[in-house]
């Protein structure tokens, strides 16, 4: 059986949209993000989205990752096989390094403050 190519994910969260009679407005506050955003992603304006957007607005369609993926064109693995929970883990790895991440820049810019402020004297007894 031949595979099948992986499609954009814009027209498809359009074709989702419209079979609901939603506007880019209306998935876009469920989604948490401007309309117009919804609309530069169903357009190919915006082709590389944050897959924590593509996710609020799959969520805001009611729609799983899984099933988007699965829409495009991926093959998802069945829950419970070794590939599903290897998937799962490899995201949670993902979701921790954005985490470090995040805590070294916060960590940098606490540094960053501290050693810029004059350090408070003790007075002399």
């Amino acid at each position: 059986m031949a595979r099948q190519a992986i499609r954009p994910v814009g027209p498809i969260l359009k074709a989702v949209r419209e079979n609901l009679g939603l506007s880019q407005a209306a998935v876009g506050r469920r989604a948490g993000i401007e309309g117009s955003h919804v609309g530069r992603l169903e357009s190919g304006v915006r082709t590389n989205p944050r897959w924590d957007v593509v996710a609020r607005i799959a969520a805001g369609l009611g729609l799983s990752l899984d099933d988007l993926a699965a829409r495009c064109g991926y093959d998802i693995p069945a829950k419970g096989s070794s590939e599903h929970i290897a998937a799962q883990v490899a995201e949670q790895i993902m979701v921790g390094q954005e985490h470090l991440q995040k805590v070294a820049v916060a960590q940098q810019k606490i540094a960053e403050i501290v050693g810029t402020r004059p350090r408070i004297r003790k007075p002399k007894r």
